[in-house]
């Protein structure tokens, strides 16, 4: 009987962080499940490794996965970034060293790079999940400021080495197939394997709230019978904080009392101070949450909120919380120009898509709403066919058994 391949999955991202948890383990588990061998090396941060690593680690092994933390750097900026991407590349190559590998599978441009070092000494296939166009979005977000020399150096060096991995990689996973059409501009072969994998959510773990647990998650915000908005996620970046309470305003001239909830780890003196201008203040209410109580939160809500700002690079993304609003048959307003969100709405019925943010973009797009079947049940089976997990597992899993070669292959790492 022929052994599965074994996968190498270098990750920039710390497992111990919320995305690692919802977006790495739960794929890597039901990949695991389908008989791949995983090993698995992240970058996670001291304090997060110290909290929940013991917690992860206990997930990694249950599943099967060979789970390698390291230390993340972040100090100083761009030379730790450069440390990070090395230790990466030093685990990986003592992994392949001890056992066969078949396949190199890295998340992220920076974890790209560390893999395709590894390639070049190896020659095994590499998998580059791209995870959209992350220098473009350094650069829009404002972390990589374009009025500064050294940003826009480092916006170049970062755009030829990502245009390194699209050429090189044997296989580029996108989060859209509206990132499809940009992949010949950055140099793809017509003969590399390209497949679209979104942001998907775990339909075992979001589920439809519970009208109890409904109700007393609502009683515990102190809303009553007040329609409830919801932001999922952090803010920051190019999350449109302003336009959400302006949405929210509007919002109470057809609904007097309605509230908003920002489910963020962080930021709640910049929410407070955006209501404030706004005379919202008594409008909003702050709460964190960890993974495990997420999908109780989202089903005290009555309607999402995705106001991205449609840059270049968001063309090419995917928000992780449509998938999980969606799976708690929560109905989203979402604006144009992200990925394939304006797609998915319009082809479940599951919420309304706005062109502009202005006043009357709004109204219209409430009005809409007020007329639209949104079922809570209804919106997660539709949902289901574009953003559950178990999609994006099959995908992987076809992807692997592509990719690896015979198993009786030993790459040659000196």
């Amino acid at each position: 009987m022929t052994s599965q391949p074994a996968i190498l999955y270098l990750s920039y991202d710390g497992m111990t962080d919320p995305l690692g948890r919802s977006q790495v383990l739960p794929y890597l588990a039901g990949l695991a499940a389908r008989g791949h061998a995983i090993e698995l090396v992240s970058l996670d941060k001291p304090d997060a490794l110290a909290r929940d690593g013991a917690r992860v680690a206990e997930l990694s092994r249950a599943a099967g996965i060979a789970w390698t933390p390291l230390a993340y750097r972040s100090f100083p900026p761009i030379a730790a970034g450069w440390r990070n991407v090395a230790a990466l590349r030093r685990a990986g190559a003592a992994i392949m060293r001890r056992m066969p590998v078949q396949l190199i599978h890295c998340r992220s441009d920076l974890a790209g790079i560390a893999g395709l070092a590894l390639k070049r000494r190896c020659g095994l296939p590499l998998l580059y999940d791209m995870r959209a166009l992350w220098p473009d979005e350094r650069a829009e977000g404002g972390a990589w400021d374009q009025s500064k020399p050294l940003y826009r150096a480092l916006l170049r060096h970062f755009k030829r080495r990502q245009r390194e991995l699209v050429e090189r990689a044997d296989a580029i996973v996108v989060l859209a197939d509206a990132a499809r059409d940009l992949l010949p501009a950055l140099g793809s072969r017509p003969t590399t394997i390209v497949e679209t994998i979104p942001c998907c959510a775990d339909f075992d773990h979001f589920t439809l709230p519970d009208p109890a647990t409904r109700a007393a998650r609502r009683a515990e915000l102190g809303v009553g019978a007040a329609p409830l908005l919801l932001h999922l996620g952090s803010i920051g970046g190019n999350v449109m904080l302003g336009e959400m309470l302006d949405f929210l305003a509007v919002w109470r001239g057809h609904h007097p009392g309605a509230q908003i909830l920002f489910l963020a780890p962080s930021g709640g003196d910049q929410i407070a101070a955006a209501a404030a201008a706004r005379g919202l203040a008594d409008a909003v209410i702050l709460r964190s949450a960890g993974r495990e109580t997420v999908p109780t939160w989202i089903g005290a809500a009555d309607l999402g909120l995705l106001f991205v700002r449609p840059v270049p690079s968001k063309r090419a993304a995917s928000p992780t919380k449509l998938a999980e609003m969606l799976a708690v048959g929560l109905p989203v307003v979402a604006n144009a120009g992200i990925g394939d969100v304006a797609a998915i709405l319009r082809d479940t019925g599951a919420g309304v898509v706005i062109d502009r943010f202005d006043p009357a973009a709004y109204d219209t797009a409430i009005t809409t709403l007020a007329a639209m079947p949104t079922d809570p049940a209804t919106i997660r089976d539709r949902a289901r066919a574009h953003l559950d997990l178990d999609l994006g597992v099959e995908r992987y899993d076809t992807l692997y058994r592509r990719l690896a070669p015979h198993p009786s292959r030993k790459p040659n790492i000196a």
